[in-house]
C-alpha cells in the first residue's frame, strides 16, 4: 500500500497546500492508498465509486469528500469524472486553526463524515473551490499562505454547515 506526501504534488513546499482542477480525467489508481495529508475532494461532474476505510459511495456531481491524514480511500470505476482535489498538511492546518478558534469536526475521524452529498444548488461551494484554484495559480507574493487560508476556511466552514 502506498502514502503519497504532499510534495509529491508541488515541488515548493512553501504553503504546504495544494489544490488541482482535474477535467474529465479525474486521478485514482488501482489500489487503496493513504496520504500524509488531508483531502477535500468535490466531484463536479461523472460517477464511479470511492471507498473510504470500509465505506463505499456512489461518486457523482455533487458529492464532497473530506479526507483526514492517512485515511485508506480509493477511487474505482471513474467514467469521464471532473473535479477539484485539495491537499493540506497539519502545519497548513495548525495555521488555519490560529486564525479563528473554529473546530472543523470534518477532519475527527471519529465525528466526521467522510461524504457529503451537496443536493440542490452548490454554485456557491463550487465557486469558492474555483477561486482558491486561481488564487494558487497565481505567483507567490508575500502574504499568498494567508490569503489561500482565508478561502479555505470559507470552504470548511461552507462543509460544515452541508454536515448538519
Amino acid at each position: 500500500m502506498s502514502i503519497e506526501r504532499i510534495n509529491h504534488f508541488k515541488e515548493d513546499k512553501q504553503c504546504d497546500f495544494f489544490i488541482n482542477y482535474y477535467k474529465n480525467n479525474f486521478p485514482y489508481g488501482n489500489k487503496p492508498h493513504r496520504h500524509e495529508y488531508y483531502q477535500i475532494i468535490l466531484i463536479t461532474d461523472g460517477y464511479g465509486e470511492h471507498t473510504v476505510e470500509e465505506h463505499t459511495f456512489s461518486v457523482q456531481s455533487g458529492n464532497l469528500f473530506i479526507l483526514t491524514d492517512n485515511q485508506l480511500h480509493n477511487f474505482k470505476n471513474l467514467t469521464a469524472t471532473s473535479g477539484f482535489i485539495i491537499g493540506f498538511d497539519y502545519c497548513f492546518f495548525t495555521n488555519l486553526m490560529k486564525i479563528n478558534n473554529y473546530k472543523f469536526n470534518l477532519f475527527n475521524p471519529i465525528f466526521s463524515i467522510s461524504n457529503l452529498l451537496i443536493s440542490g444548488d452548490n454554485t456557491g461551494l463550487h465557486q469558492s473551490f474555483t477561486n482558491l484554484y486561481k488564487e494558487y495559480l497565481h505567483e507567490n507574493y508575500f502574504s499568498k499562505q494567508e490569503v489561500l487560508q482565508y478561502l479555505l476556511q470559507i470552504i470548511l466552514i461552507k462543509n460544515s454547515e452541508f454536515s448538519k
